[in-house]
């Protein structure tokens, strides 16, 4: 069985975008955040620009682990924390549990994207034509699945 994702576009650059709920840990409301998807990339990357515009800004004070990455063209150290991540289908939520890692703050200025990577991605289909400008997400697998209200 299969879900289509809702939520995905390509932008006028032709990259293609899925919107995600995020939650962390001990929070009830999620993030919004759109999402890059990119093949290349071995984990889920969310934006610092992201956490402060949701209000959480840092996670200093919080229990998480780093990891040094090649991200971004260059070597840095990135915070992992947990984090579930929720997506519509057209009856369901679907959700995935995922470390997600978070850039320091030092590339803030730059206005980089978060970036759906293959620890995620690996669990479903993508069709992109960008002759008809088609881009499709299937989901195989995930984590928890919940009935949409009606």
């Amino acid at each position: 069985m299969t879900e289509r994702i809702q939520g995905t576009v390509l932008d006028a650059d032709g990259r293609p975008y899925v919107a995600a709920s995020v939650w962390f840990p001990n929070q009830k409301l999620p993030l919004n955040v759109p999402f890059l998807l990119d093949t290349g990339s071995d984990r889920t990357i969310l934006s610092r620009e992201a956490l402060i515009a949701s209000g959480i800004g840092s996670f200093s004070g919080t229990r998480h682990r780093t990891e040094d990455l090649q991200v971004y063209g260059s070597a840095i150290r990135l915070q992992v924390q947990l984090a579930t991540f929720g997506f519509r289908t057209e009856t369901h939520r679907l959700f995935y549990d995922v470390e997600v890692c978070i850039p320091p703050d030092e590339f803030l200025e730059q206005g980089l994207p978060s970036l759906l990577g293959r620890d995620l991605l690996n669990r479903w289909r993508l069709l992109l034509d960008y002759r008809a400008r088609v881009f499709r997400v299937d989901a195989h697998t995930w984590d928890a699945r919940t009935a949409l209200d009606r």
